[in-house]
C-alpha cells in the first residue's frame, strides 16, 4: 500500500486525499504501522489521519492516529493500535489540506501486526 499527495499553489481551496484498506473482519485487533514523509510549507493546518469505518456507518470513522505536517523532510515511523470492532471495517488514511498550505505527503511501508509495546498512538 503507498499513497502520494501533492497540492500547488494553483489549487486554492481545501483538499481531501483518501486511502482505503481492504475490508477487515469483526473483532480482529491488530497494530497498524508505515512510514510517512512531509514536505508541506505555508500557514495552515494539513493533517494526516488514520481513521477506523464499520462497514455500515457513514461518515468520518473513528480517529486512531493524526498528526499536523510540519514539512520535517524527512521518513518518520508512525503506528496505532486498532481496536477490535464489532462488524466488518476499514481503515481509511486520509490527508485534509489546508487553505494556505503546498507540498506533498507520502505514505509506505504499511505494516499489520500484533499489538507489543512498540505500537503506540504518538
Amino acid at each position: 500500500m503507498f499513497v502520494y499527495t501533492q497540492k500547488d499553489s494553483s489549487i486554492l481551496d481545501r483538499q481531501t486525499a483518501m486511502l482505503k484498506s481492504p475490508v477487515f473482519g469483526k473483532d480482529e485487533e491488530f497494530c497498524f504501522k508505515f512510514k510517512f514523509f512531509d514536505s508541506v510549507i505555508g500557514d495552515g493546518n494539513t493533517s494526516l489521519t488514520v481513521e477506523v469505518n464499520p462497514l455500515g456507518s457513514s461518515g468520518n470513522g473513528a480517529e486512531i492516529w493524526r498528526l499536523n505536517m510540519k514539512n520535517t523532510g524527512q521518513w518518520q515511523q508512525a503506528s496505532a493500535p486498532v481496536p477490535r470492532v464489532n462488524e466488518t471495517f476499514q481503515l481509511t488514511i486520509r490527508v485534509e489540506w489546508s487553505i494556505g498550505q503546498v507540498g506533498s505527503i507520502s505514505v509506505d511501508e504499511v505494516v499489520i501486526g500484533a499489538i507489543n509495546s512498540s505500537c503506540s498512538s504518538k
